[in-house]
């Protein structure tokens, strides 16, 4: 059963990472890049301007749960599960589409889907926003999840489970924030 599961994953993963539309090459670099997180981070800013009630503990909220994210991913996840990145597979070799730098050696879970799906379901936590702010931060979420698959460099499932992770602690550390700092 998991081995069918990897190769429609493998397939799903062929099929998005073939679109060949050249203007995307460069786009989808771009959305991979530290510099595409300006964006949450603008509106992060701007959301803080209206809502500056314990700003700093949000802002150490933020960092304390990408942190364990990215932690986690990164030292315990990858290296337990020891899925290679499509990019370093054998078999895939000649069939992908490799754009930019393949990265690290494994890919079981994606770590810029896990941080950026805890960033913005902390941002929407920690602040009113409305559905404008949601959609756009849903599609900015999306745009950095494809990019991966786009670039050759992550699976569908990668980021999906990478997304989800991202999601539950999230909502776990947003929790213990509401327990220690909203009862006071």
């Amino acid at each position: 059963m998991l081995n069918e599961i990897l190769k429609a994953d493998e397939k799903v993963f062929l099929f998005l990472n073939n679109i060949k539309f050249d203007f995307l090459n460069h786009l989808f670099l771009f959305v991979s890049s530290r510099y595409f997180l300006i964006f949450p981070i603008v509106i992060f800013v701007l959301l803080s301007l209206k809502d500056r009630k314990k700003l700093i503990l949000k802002i150490v909220m933020i960092l304390l749960t990408i942190g364990f994210v990215d932690y986690t991913i990164y030292n315990i996840f990858k290296p337990l599960i020891h899925r290679l990145r499509p990019c370093y597979e054998i078999n895939l070799a000649f069939q992908i589409k490799l754009i930019g730098n393949c990265g690290g050696k494994y890919s079981f879970f994606s770590s810029h889907a896990g941080n950026s799906s805890a960033l913005i379901f902390l941002i929407f936590g920690l602040f009113k926003t409305n559905s404008i702010i949601k959609i756009t931060l849903y599609f900015w979420l999306f745009l950095v999840c494809f990019s991966r698959i786009y670039l050759g460099v992550h699976y569908p499932l990668d980021v999906i489970f990478g997304a989800l992770y991202g999601f539950l602690i999230s909502k776990i550390f947003f929790k213990f924030y509401n327990l220690q700092f909203t009862t006071q």
